[in-house]
């Protein structure tokens, strides 16, 4: 297994290029490190994870207050 990391830089507003809804994802979010996959929402992309029941919504950094910090594609 290793991690495949997704550029933030390409990200808009809660559009992240390069994420597929098929694959899981290893995230870090606020400091912590979240294993998940990504749903796709009317308003973008959704991470679901052990968060909480709604997940978290992914925002680009600058962005509404976005505290993503890093996302990696696990792949095995």
């Amino acid at each position: 297994m290793r991690l495949e990391r997704i550029s933030l830089r390409g990200a808009r507003r809660s559009e992240l290029p390069g994420v597929n809804t098929r694959s899981t994802y290893l995230v870090k979010y606020a400091g912590n490190l979240y294993l998940g996959k990504f749903t796709r929402q009317w308003y973008g992309l959704n991470f679901n994870c052990d968060f909480g029941a709604s997940g978290m919504q992914f925002n680009a950094p600058g962005y509404n207050l976005s505290r993503w910090q890093g996302v990696w594609r696990v792949v095995q």
